[in-house]
């Protein structure tokens, strides 16, 4: 008689739904590590575009329009306030993103805590982007915080399914 399983016998495939959850954390990942660099590698030139853009709402009148006013006695300093807001909230979904990337990529064997840390991960990242995203923003900033939006939510249900913890029992 045999002292091992059928199942030990065979080798376990990861289940699918696990892949995609570990796909999901990588796009939610991509959207707010993306999302970061695009607001830090921006600067002042991206605050004072993103004024424009303001401006020019307000004002009913297109974003080149506001451009030929010049600089409205506006100065560098002027918008300092306004930059570390926004460096502050790039960090912070920085650091949310490489964060759900390291914990996507740890959820291989999905192990309970890999997917409890890429829950809350993954959570924080789209409540950052989502503050981005609701408050003044270029097009590229958008694309890029609701691929965090909707990625999270994608892969935290998909991390939690009933395949991944039977996989997860299976390979321990």
């Amino acid at each position: 008689m045999s002292s091992y399983t059928e199942t030990s016998a065979r080798s376990v495939s990861r289940p699918t739904t696990l892949t995609a959850a570990i796909g999901a954390a990588i796009v939610v990942a991509i959207g707010a590590i993306g999302n970061g660099i695009v607001i830090l590698a921006g600067g002042l030139d991206l605050v004072k575009g993103l004024a424009n853009q303001v401006i020019a709402k307000e004002l009913g009148i297109s974003e080149d329009e506001v451009t030929g006013l010049g600089d409205l006695g506006l100065e560098d300093s002027d918008f300092s306030t306004t930059q570390q807001l926004l460096q502050n909230r790039a960090y912070a979904v920085l650091v949310c993103g490489v964060l759900v990337l390291l914990f996507g990529l740890l959820m291989r064997k999905a192990a309970m805590w890999a997917r409890i840390l890429v829950t809350l991960t993954a959570l924080g990242a789209a409540g950052f982007s989502l503050i981005i995203v609701t408050d003044v923003a270029n097009g590229l900033m958008m694309a890029l915080g609701y691929a965090a939006i909707i990625g999270a939510p994608v892969a935290i249900v998909l991390a939690f399914l009933p395949a991944n913890h039977r996989y997860a029992k299976t390979v321990r």
